[in-house]
């Protein structure tokens, strides 16, 4: 690897953002807790929820589809499934809420690494394809998409929220690199995102479950996609996904 070539070892922030209050002064004295909110509250309600979603997304990380229950789900929160039930009446319900959660989260990390751009980072792009590749290849972030890649082939209900997923987050990521290189034409900068999420997921399958061609391939592996879809982002003169010859493509029959 070329001398003065940064590596792109970010530290890969919670997923989910889910994060704890600061919280460094102490309370004034009260029967209850400041952090502790009153049952039954518009609060309290929220954190069970956010309990409730952690939960469901370890049980179905961790055991699989097949043991994901309430029963599971609640006991792995601590709540009864009377509570689980008031908040996500059905199965369904429970796992669009993890999905829509997990976009969320998604979002926020899109968001996030743009805005830390420095002098050798110019729009966070980089940091973006070496987050997306290494959270894609992580041991927990692996298990949890296979599962659902799983759920998806069949049912329909499952397999809409995951499109929905990439199709909104995609948009979130093509609107930030476009924002950073105006050159771009929208639909060239759909494309390379696109590019990014088929190297990302791609990852999954060919280094989550392999440590040892992990280890002896995956660094030099992403620096390359960094490199190819940084060159193709920082053309400065012309859209390079709109203009210039174009090299033709043996087309084969779909299956």
């Amino acid at each position: 690897m070329a001398s003065g070539k940064r590596e792109f070892q970010l530290a890969r922030s919670n997923r989910n953002g889910w994060q704890t209050p600061a919280g460094s002064e102490t309370p004034p004295a009260r029967s209850r807790p400041a952090w502790r909110p009153t049952p039954g509250s518009a609060e309290s309600s929220e954190r069970t929820r956010v309990k409730i979603l952690r939960a469901a997304e370890r049980v179905l990380a961790t055991n699989g589809y097949a043991a994901f229950t309430t029963r599971a789900v609640a006991a792995a929160a601590g709540i009864k499934r009377g509570n689980l039930a008031y908040h996500y009446k059905t199965k369904n319900e429970l796992l669009r809420a993890v999905i829509t959660s997990m976009l969320a989260g998604y979002n926020r990390q899109i968001d996030a690494l743009f805005e830390e751009s420095n002098s050798e980072s110019t729009d966070g792009f980089a940091n973006l394809i070496a987050w997306d590749i290494g959270e894609s290849t992580a041991k927990y972030t692996s298990r949890l998409f296979r599962e659902l890649w799983a759920m998806a082939s069949h049912d329909p209900f499952i397999a809409k929220a995951l499109d929905n997923l990439y199709e909104v987050s995609a948009a979130r990521a093509s609107q930030r690199l476009r924002k950073a290189h105006p050159n771009l034409s929208a639909s060239s900068a759909e494309s390379i995102i696109w590019l990014l999420a088929m190297i990302s997921e791609g990852a999954n399958p060919i280094f989550a479950t392999a440590p040892q061609r992990k280890r002896a391939h995956y660094a030099r592996v992403t620096q390359l996609a960094i490199d190819a879809l940084i060159r193709t982002a920082n053309e400065d003169d012309k859209d390079p996904l709109t203009s210039g010859p174009k090299p033709r493509v043996k087309r084969t029959a779909q299956p």
